[in-house]
């Protein structure tokens, strides 16, 4: 009889160890996954925050090249940023790395939600900014401009840049509202 409970009781102890080592396989699968996630939320973070940072020292860097190379005009100025962005946002679509889609679209604002993602609004290809925006320079003294970009939105101020930042398990959106504006003061 003693042989039969120390048998039960064996038995009883490795299917408890069992049971609990795969439930800790499966735990450990889940956790993996979920990390993998949130790896690649902050990747795609990263990359919106990359694509802000950089939209800001583009316009910054085409203004002062503008201005110091005898451009005084706000019209060509405003051409060369759009350009400028245009192009940077294209060479970033061209880019597919780690999983990691970036597309640019045209997108109305009332397109956007409270929490500036888009709802089911149709996204256009984008293909010019410099309609959605304005440069103005005045020159301040001798040699001294004050540069002020703005993206408008266009006439009714209802139009926006979204770029969606896609991964396998994410979306990120970077986008370019009316009312950003950047001002530059640029001694040539």
């Amino acid at each position: 009889m003693r042989g039969v409970y120390s048998f039960v009781l064996v038995f009883v102890f490795m299917v408890c160890a069992l049971l609990i080592a795969s439930t800790q396989g499966r735990a450990r699968e889940s956790l993996s996954s979920g990390t993998l996630t949130a790896m690649e939320i902050e990747k795609a973070s990263f990359k919106r925050f990359e694509l802000e940072e950089n939209t800001d020292a583009l316009i910054e860097e085409t203004i002062d090249s503008a201005i110091m190379t005898g451009n005084h005009d706000g019209f060509i100025v405003n051409k060369k940023i759009a350009s400028a962005l245009l192009h940077y946002y294209r060479e970033m679509e061209g880019k597919k790395g780690l999983g990691m889609e970036t597309r640019f679209f045209e997108i109305k604002t009332k397109c956007l939600s409270k929490n500036f993602t888009p709802t089911t609004c149709n996204l256009k290809a984008l293909k010019a900014i410099d309609k959605y925006c304005k440069t103005i320079v005045v020159n301040l003294k001798e040699h001294v401009f004050l540069v002020r970009f703005e993206f408008t939105g266009g006439i009714l101020k209802d139009n926006a840049v979204l770029g969606r930042i896609k991964t396998p398990n994410s979306e990120q959106y970077f986008l370019l509202l009316p009312g950003y504006s950047l001002e530059r003061v640029v001694v040539a």
